[in-house]
This record gives C-alpha cells, sequence and structure tokens, in this order.
C-alpha cells in the first residue's frame, strides 16, 4: 500500500497544480499553465470555469472603477459559495493575486472534502494552507489511517490494493456519470490503476466545482 499512496499523492499533487494554473489563467494571468489540461474531463471544466468568471464577475461589475473594492468583492463572493471550512477566506488571503487565492480556497477545500468523506474530521495540519504539498500531504495522511483501518495490514500487496480501491471509490460517493468515464483498472496492471486514479481526482474536482458554483447566483450582490 505504500507504493500506491505514494503514486496517489503524486497524481494529487498534480491535479493540484492543473487546477490551480486554470484558476490563475482565468483571472487574467496569461503566463499560467496555459499548455496543462484535465485528460478526463476538460471540457467540463472549461464550462464549468467559464461560468464561474461570469457568475463572479457580474456580480462585481459596478465596482470595475475602483480595483481594491473590486478585487475585495470578488474573493468575498469566491469565499461565500467555495469556502465550505470557513478557513480559506483568511488563510489564503496572503495571495496577491486573484487566482492564486481562487486556487487556494478552491483546492484547499476540495480537499478537506475528502477528507471528511474518509471519516476524517480532524483539523487540518499546520501549514496546510501554504498550499500543493502541504495539502497533498494532510488528504494522504487521512487515506493511510482510515484505509488501513478499513483493510488492515495483513495479506497480500494485491490483497490489500484491491481492498484499499474498493474502500476508497466507496467512500467518495462520485456520481455515476462521471465514474464511469473512467477507465477500468485491470488486476495488476500497474498503468491502467494510475489513469483510473487520475480520472476519479479529476472527477473530485469537476464535482466541487459542479456543487458549488450554482451558489454564486444565491449570494446578494
Amino acid at each position: 500500500m505504500r507504493y500506491w499512496m505514494i503514486l496517489l499523492a503524486a497524481l494529487l499533487l498534480a491535479a493540484c497544480q492543473q487546477a490551480g494554473d486554470k484558476a490563475r489563467l482565468a483571472s487574467g494571468d496569461t503566463e499560467a499553465g496555459g499548455k496543462r489540461s484535465l485528460r478526463y474531463f476538460e471540457p467540463e471544466f472549461v464550462d464549468l470555469r467559464a461560468q464561474m468568471i461570469d457568475k463572479l464577475f457580474s456580480a462585481c461589475m459596478t465596482h470595475v472603477s475602483a480595483t481594491d473594492v473590486m478585487n475585495k468583492c470578488l474573493r468575498d463572493r469566491f469565499a461565500s459559495a467555495f469556502d465550505d471550512s470557513h478557513l480559506g477566506r483568511k488563510n489564503c488571503d496572503y495571495h496577491t493575486e486573484l487566482g492564486d487565492f481562487i486556487g487556494c480556497v478552491a483546492i484547499g477545500n476540495t480537499f478537506i472534502d475528502v477528507r471528511r468523506r474518509l471519516a476524517d474530521n480532524s483539523p487540518v495540519p499546520s501549514g496546510y494552507w501554504s498550499g500543493g504539498h502541504a495539502m497533498v500531504d494532510a488528504v494522504i495522511q487521512s487515506m493511510v489511517a482510515r484505509g488501513t483501518e478499513s483493510c488492515g495490514k495483513e495479506g497480500s500487496t494485491a490483497a490489500q490494493t484491491s481492498c484499499f480501491d474498493r474502500w476508497y471509490e466507496d467512500r467518495l460517493q462520485l456520481p455515476e456519470s462521471l465514474v464511469d468515464r473512467c477507465p477500468e483498472a485491470a488486476p495488476g496492471s500497474g498503468s491502467e490503476r494510475t489513469d483510473r486514479e487520475g480520472c476519479l481526482i479529476e472527477a473530485i474536482i469537476i464535482r466541487f466545482m459542479q456543487d458549488h458554483i450554482p451558489r454564486l447566483d444565491a449570494i446578494s450582490a
């Protein structure tokens, strides 16, 4: 299972970096991550990102002549819709770029949601909101602890991996409409298992966006 956790960490970090790059690109940073894309759900990501941008800027357009006020409006509205933990708004505000702030709040809360689905409601570790590896490490720690509780430490590597895969996907509770688009992982096939895990991680990001972007409509200007 140790190898599998290392692999998941790499996949989570890659997805985190991709989503963060896309957020910076959406906020006007044309140098950020333009060459990267989601492998399985890029059309959905592009559409959801466009919806988010439209809703945010439509709500804050009255402040367009005052840059500081506009920036605060965009941050406040985004956090109101996406910051389920009520920790992201204050802990991500050190980011001077709007896109970096959006990525910090969105990815941080996405991973907190994953931890809770894995039955880990403990506080996030110190330094979590610094992003990147810190956020990924927190999720991996939850996976190791809860996965070991569920599957134990005995048995062959293949048996443990199979148990972990079932447990992990059951706990994620991803919609079938997303999961059905992910490739099946054939027993013993490392590359196909990697493909499926990467797809599931992208599906986690898409599910979070689908759940939260509609909230922007419900927030008063």
